[in-house]
């Protein structure tokens, strides 16, 4: 699979990027004019950050998990120089943060069996959605005093309809949380949720 991206603060026309032989789409952040981070699994299946440090300046990859079968990479930029994301690998949702705009990352795992997975932050806590057996589950997890490690709740069921495992997972100004999914018969669907709890307890519909 070739992916061209056509930013307007890249100095050339596109941007050529090789992404084949795991099947999985990347996740494209904006970081700041001229600044782009690319996440992708490579052909190994390692999970690489491409990242362009400005509007003339040549990619540099930057190897987040060295493991392969890595997949579903979702990542946010935090607040300062802070990136943090999640991922699976090995049926584990896996969390990983760089304080210093991508250069180094510290990885920890998110309790739980998942095969596909979709984040975001929302009122000061991470909500991730994990796939397996044909269902969508939710956990919130709040982060510690130190600063790095965080608790999670015990995961909920979305309770939807026959949905595959790809999703994504987006927060509203409102604070409304919006997923959307593929459902079996290949028909994207959105449900959207009001007032998680901490608990991971909230209506979708």
């Amino acid at each position: 699979m070739i992916i061209r991206l056509y930013p307007r603060e890249l100095a050339r026309d596109y941007v050529t990027i090789p992404a084949a032989g795991t099947g999985q789409q990347p996740f494209l952040l904006r970081d700041g004019p001229g600044r782009r981070h690319l996440y992708h699994a490579n052909t190994a299946g390692k999970l690489i950050l491409r990242r362009w440090d400005g509007a003339d300046a040549n990619p540099v990859d930057v190897t987040i998990d060295s493991n392969a079968g890595c997949s579903t990479p979702h990542f946010e930029q935090l607040q300062s120089w802070t990136l943090e994301g999640v991922y699976a690998r090995d049926s584990v949702a896996r969390l990983a943060r760089s304080k210093d705009r991508g250069s180094h990352w510290t990885l920890a795992t998110i309790p739980g069996t998942y095969t596909a997975t979709t984040s975001v932050t929302s009122l000061g806590r991470r909500v991730l959605l994990g796939y397996r057996s044909s269902q969508w589950y939710v956990k919130v997890g709040e982060l510690g005093s130190d600063g790095v490690t965080f608790s999670w709740c015990a995961e909920v069921s979305l309770g939807l309809t026959n949905p595959q495992g790809q999703g994504h997972l987006a927060a509203r100004r409102d604070g409304a949380l919006e997923f959307v999914y593929l459902d079996t018969d290949s028909v994207w669907q959105i449900t959207v949720c009001r007032g998680l709890g901490k608990d991971g307890v909230g209506t979708w519909a």
